[in-house]
């Protein structure tokens, strides 16, 4: 028998097989992807609140390190260390599913990103005046800044390739170049008396990139449901044949 038809396979057949093979997760890498889910949704909830409870502090100039200072500040910590956690998060899950180089250099960066964040909650920034504490905040938060958007752009794919989804298409691309176009806007922002608008801006692509690719974690199939349904198969396969049958009659 020719296999010569398997080279003119339907192309969408060629996407079933890479999902049969790729889309498959552990639980621990699923339970990291809702880690990352949780942390994402409290950075935007917590965000928005602070605009509601410190409406004194101006969201188009001042940066949102400085809602520490007033009410309920002590979220903007908790916040800093629950996006740090989320991405720290992220970072090990990409690393367990993709192999490319591009991918894993993705994954450090991203480790770095969320390891800045999770320090920096312990330096807040300064109310007035220059102190270390201060000074060390400014520069965990620099690292995380520069960092995130080339992670970004290296997991962007490979994530996407990793859980089954083929090549990302415009919306995941764009949630990933949001972030590089943000990142430059703080630099503009900085320079015209708009930096607490590009900030916010940053922070909420940041945090809807980082929801995206742990949504695409959390939608793959876990190794367990990936095994029961081989053994579905494999027992619907053995119950549906007959067993031989020896020649009738009793005249051989």
């Amino acid at each position: 028998m020719s296999w010569s038809f398997l080279s003119c396979r339907n192309p969408r057949f060629d996407k079933l097989i890479r999902m049969s093979k790729s889309a498959v997760v552990s639980r621990s890498t699923r339970v990291l992807a809702a880690i990352t889910f949780a942390c994402a949704g409290l950075d935007l909830v917590v965000l928005a609140g602070f605009h509601l409870i410190q409406p004194e502090i101006d969201p188009l100039t001042s940066a949102t390190s400085e809602y520490v200072h007033g009410k309920a500040g002590a979220m903007s910590s908790v916040t800093s260390a629950a996006v740090g956690l989320g991405a720290v998060s992220l970072a090990v899950a990409v690393w367990r599913i993709t192999v490319t180089v591009s991918a894993r250099v993705g994954a450090g960066l991203l480790a770095v990103f969320g390891l800045a964040k999770l320090a920096q909650s312990f330096f807040p920034i300064d109310a007035g005046g220059a102190t270390t504490t201060g000074l060390m905040h400014n520069l965990l938060g620099n690292l995380a800044f520069l960092v995130l958007p080339v992670a970004a752009i290296l997991i962007t794919p490979a994530a996407a390739r990793a859980c089954g989804r083929g090549q990302p298409g415009w919306w995941p691309r764009l949630a990933a170049w949001l972030i590089v176009l943000t990142s430059v806007l703080v630099l503009v922002g900085d320079g015209v008396g708009l930096f607490g608008l590009a900030q916010r801006i940053y922070l909420v692509s940041a945090a809807l990139w980082t929801a995206l690719v742990a949504s695409w974690l959390w939608s793959a199939r876990s190794r367990d449901q990936a095994a029961q349904n081989q053994v579905g198969d494999a027992g619907q396969n053995s119950g549906g044949q007959q067993a031989p049958q020896g020649p009738s009659g009793s005249g051989l």
